[in-house]
């Protein structure tokens, strides 16, 4: 009798949603959602790329053993919540940016800060929606959330082969930090450091170019 195949899931359903399906490890599937919706760095479930991964591999839902969703903090409820850079959101941050950042810098230059944002962030992710979202297509495999930069410290390391590895993140924010150092020694990887969000360059490029 053949042994069974360790199915996973990966799932993201913020900016540049996706799905990707590794069968022992071994990545068999992947794409992103901008691809079926021609919207770019389309925000939400993936409902078309996961309907695809399904038709394409012929993988049946219940055939999905675990389910492993990035991100363990989420703030924004939709799209038009996670981008907020029009004039009166700009009016806001420079009225009160330069007095918050002189009050409360020495406190948010913390790794501390960035636990407690992503402490506020992971009670404000909804959990059971994603839960019945996947239900909907038959999934009914456990669903475990996954840290923002170790997602992304994984598919880096992961797919190096090299060992052992020195792995750097860097994003706009992503469960309260903006970047991270890791090493990637037999199989694990270990975090060295990480920077809160408040030193996020992503964040600071993102204004600099809507103000000037």
């Amino acid at each position: 009798m053949p042994r069974k195949l360790l199915r996973v899931l990966g799932l993201h359903d913020a900016h540049d949603a996706g799905v990707v399906l590794l069968e022992d490890g071994s990545i068999v599937y992947a794409a992103r959602e901008e691809r079926f919706s021609r919207t770019k760095l389309h925000w939400g479930f993936p409902h078309l790329s996961l309907q695809n991964l399904l038709a394409v591999t012929g993988v049946s839902p219940e055939d999905v053993d675990v389910v492993a969703v990035s991100g363990q903090a989420k703030f924004e409820r939709d799209e038009a919540s996670a981008f907020t850079f029009d004039d009166g959101a700009m009016h806001q941050y420079k009225r009160w940016g330069q007095r918050a950042s002189r009050i409360l810098g020495p406190v948010a230059d913390t790794e501390a800060f960035g636990r407690v944002v992503k402490g506020i962030g992971m009670l404000a992710r909804n959990r059971s929606a994603v839960r019945e979202q996947l239900r909907a297509y038959g999934i009914s495999a456990p669903v475990e959330f996954y840290d923002h930069h170790a997602c992304h410290a994984a598919s880096a390391y992961f797919t190096a082969d090299t060992d052992p590895a020195l792995v750097i993140t860097s994003d706009t924010s992503g469960d309260g930090m903006s970047s991270t150092v890791s090493i990637g020694r037999d199989g694990r990887l270990t975090r060295a450091v990480a920077t809160p969000i408040i030193h996020s360059a992503g964040r600071f490029w993102d204004v600099i170019t809507i103000l000037c």
